[in-house]
């Protein structure tokens, strides 16, 4: 009987350690409810975007470009912003990890506009407020901090007139805009710009 219960209590613990999981959520609005207080994620054109995909995990390496984002990034866990609200993100956007780092590194966050970071066109990574927390085996962990008070590393600070939101979320007018790929048309057509301007001086 003895043996039958430890063996029980044994089974019962290493169940609870593989499923032990660090939790985090972040909030992208503070109290009072000011514009200043409050981040929304909007495209391009400063549209609000609701059902973003974003990740959450480490970053290694400088920001530079999309390319850097994109090699840079390691997820632990993935979310999407409410579909049904775009204007604000509530904790309850909370991903659950499998893993985390027991060296309490900073959490990045980074939103997307595709089904993944690799296939995505446009971007914006946050280097949260808060620091991963080493996991209890059994309890794993829990942490949540604000966009607000985080560091943007790449996207563009846009102004975002919100209307048609009930009280206290229609106060915000800050965004961070997703910043896109440049087309490949683009890009050749700046290029032919620069060495046609250089072929001009050169005359």
């Amino acid at each position: 009987m003895k043996n039958t219960i430890i063996k029980i209590g044994f089974a019962l613990s290493l169940c609870a350690t593989v499923h032990a999981q660090t939790s985090v959520g972040f909030t992208n609005r503070a109290f009072p409810a000011t514009p200043e207080n409050g981040i929304v994620i909007t495209d391009n054109a400063g549209n609000p975007l609701s059902g973003v995909n974003f990740g959450i995990g480490t970053f290694m390496g400088n920001v530079t470009d999309f390319t850097s984002v994109q090699t840079g990034f390691t997820s632990l866990g993935t979310g999407a912003t409410p579909s049904a609200n775009p204007f604000f993100i509530p904790s309850e956007t909370a991903t659950s990890l499998s893993s985390s780092p027991e060296d309490n590194s900073s959490i990045f966050v980074v939103f997307f506009d595709g089904a993944d970071l690799a296939s995505s066109t446009a971007a914006a990574l946050f280097e949260g407020s808060g620091t991963f927390i080493p996991e209890d085996p059994v309890l794993g962990a829990s942490i949540e901090f604000g966009l607000q008070d985080s560091t943007i590393l790449f996207g563009d600070r846009t102004t975002v007139n919100v209307t048609g939101v009930n009280a206290p979320f229609n106060g915000f007018t800050n965004g961070v805009a997703l910043v896109a790929v440049p087309e490949p048309s683009s890009l050749l057509l700046g290029l032919l710009g620069g060495l046609s301007l250089i072929s001009r001086r050169r005359r």
